[in-house]
């Protein structure tokens, strides 16, 4: 359990410091769609155990926008494991991706059928180091992160439970200038 914890928090802390200001955000054209396809088999293969079903849906299709690639794919990740973790723990369950456009912005949403968040968490879900998923080792930065990645291009990240299902709803602008 320590080991496991030594590398994620390395993964974490080495992507959190590729990402301050000292190296700005770098733009690039980004195909939302292709990048969700990529982010949901890897975190399929490294998080999904059977009895996890996944589907993704696309809405609406965005055209390949120009923002930072790392700081989208990060985000994505971490919302996503905390997903595969949360049916997982359930012995399973169903995760859901949802690619839209919604006016000036392309929304990602994630939702699953793994419990649900407590109302004692919900305050604090995007607290660093604070985990509602004490049981499972979370160190509490996934989504802290994710949200200031998201908002360091302009987005931004909200999380919904209720009744045992949890959505998160990553928000990237179609056209903005970086970093924010």
């Amino acid at each position: 359990a320590a080991a496991e914890l030594a590398v994620k928090l390395s993964r974490v802390l080495g992507d959190q410091s590729a990402l301050t200001t000292a190296r700005p955000p770098t733009q690039t054209a980004v195909d939302l769609a292709s990048l969700v396809d990529a982010c949901v088999s890897e975190c399929r293969e490294a998080f999904a155990p059977e009895g996890v079903s996944v589907s993704i849906l696309v809405q609406s299709v965005a055209p390949p926008i120009r923002s930072d690639r790392r700081s989208i794919e990060l985000a994505l990740l971490a919302v996503l494991q905390n997903s595969f973790e949360a049916c997982a723990s359930r012995g399973g369950g169903a995760v859901t991706v949802l690619l839209r456009r919604e006016g000036a912005n392309a929304e990602i949403e994630v939702s699953d059928d793994g419990g649900g968040v407590g109302e004692a968490d919900k305050a604090s879900l995007f607290e660093p180091f604070l985990s509602a998923r004490r049981s499972s080792h979370g160190l509490g930065l996934g989504l802290s992160m994710s949200r200031r990645f998201l908002e360091r291009i302009g987005g931004g990240l909200r999380v919904k439970s209720k009744g045992g299902y949890t959505a998160a709803l990553l928000v990237v602008p179609l056209e903005r200038e970086l970093p924010n």
